[in-house]
């Protein structure tokens, strides 16, 4: 089975034609069914009001977005789509179509997950991250010189196209709680659906002198469980079996040192990754406004997509 069988997309007027190029490849090779949803300020018309014809062109941008957008997926051989333009502020029209089709995957754009006011003031991207209860993918669309946006036609282009091929990476941060192995698991099955390599990525950074006495007086002889990389080399051995058992065949693991969000951003530099995928992990309350969690992070500081996994 694949590992989104429905995937609503949030559109608008501005977005970079590669988003869409990027997810109608990805569907026409696992058949899911694309639900690409437009809001718009405003509501449709009503023949009892005589100022309807005027708050039903605020729409029209909305159709016109979604037009385009389903004409594309029609040129790159997917049909199985549908079209929405909802009335409502983006946040609250995309969390309600994802769970009015029982969606699995929400694809948005990154714009708007940088800089302290966004932080500070939420952006569409952060607030859906936050609320939405299933899978992200946060499509990098800003800064178009930079390698984020030609990996779109990477990670859905033919693999042997013009007699050329390449290996697609899936970089997969991984540690020891329920999220992240549902990450692993997530990758090994888009992995399966799109003969991609998984790499997982575990970091450690040492223990305070304190810590690791106490870890020897109360632990003895099994204190090595907690010290060192033990503990992440056991995360990332049950990571490899999660991803093997949902089909994956290339599963490779890196250890790195010190903090976990650069190391994670330095392998998947490294390894060119078309995909980081993480753990939904979000604080809640002021502090997330402000901190966010490794995954907010790494999504406001890397140009490569993440996928984001509840």
């Amino acid at each position: 089975m694949p590992a989104y069988q429905t995937v609503v997309v949030g559109v608008h007027e501005n977005m970079p034609a590669k988003s869409i190029q990027l997810t109608a490849s990805l569907a026409v090779e696992t058949g899911a069914k694309l639900v690409l949803v437009a809001a718009y300020k405003g509501g449709g018309p009503d023949t009892n009001d005589p100022g309807a014809g005027d708050s039903f062109k605020v729409a029209e941008p909305a159709e016109l977005a979604l037009k385009r957008a389903a004409a594309m997926c029609k040129e790159l051989g997917h049909h199985n789509v549908e079209t929405h333009a909802v009335a409502g502020d983006p946040v609250t029209v995309l969390i309600a179509a994802v769970e009015e089709h029982g969606a699995e995957l929400l694809v948005i754009g990154s714009r708007g997950l940088a800089g302290l006011a966004d932080r500070l003031l939420g952006s569409v991207p952060g607030n859906l991250t936050r609320q939405v209860e299933c899978d992200v993918l946060v499509v990098h669309t800003t800064g178009g010189h930079r390698r984020g946006l030609h990996r779109l036609g990477r990670l859905g282009a033919n693999r042997h196209r013009s007699g050329t091929s390449y290996q697609r990476t899936l970089v997969v941060g991984v540690h020891d709680s329920p999220r992240s192995r549902r990450a692993a698991e997530r990758a090994g099955a888009i992995a399966a659906d799109h003969k991609a390599e998984v790499v997982l990525v575990g970091a450690y950074e040492d223990m305070e002198w304190s810590d690791l006495k106490h870890a020897r007086d109360t632990l003895g002889a099994e204190s090595h469980l907690v010290q060192g990389t033990f503990p992440i080399e056991s995360a990332l051995r049950d990571g490899e079996a999660k991803a093997r058992a949902k089909g994956a065949a290339e599963v490779e693991h890196v250890v790195v040192h010190g903090d976990a969000m650069k190391g994670l951003l330095k392998v998947a530099d490294k390894r060119h990754a078309d995909v980081l995928v993480l753990g939904n992990h979000q604080l809640t309350g002021r502090m997330s406004q402000l901190i966010g969690s490794i995954s907010s992070q790494v999504s406001r500081k890397t140009d490569t997509h993440i996928l984001l996994v509840h």
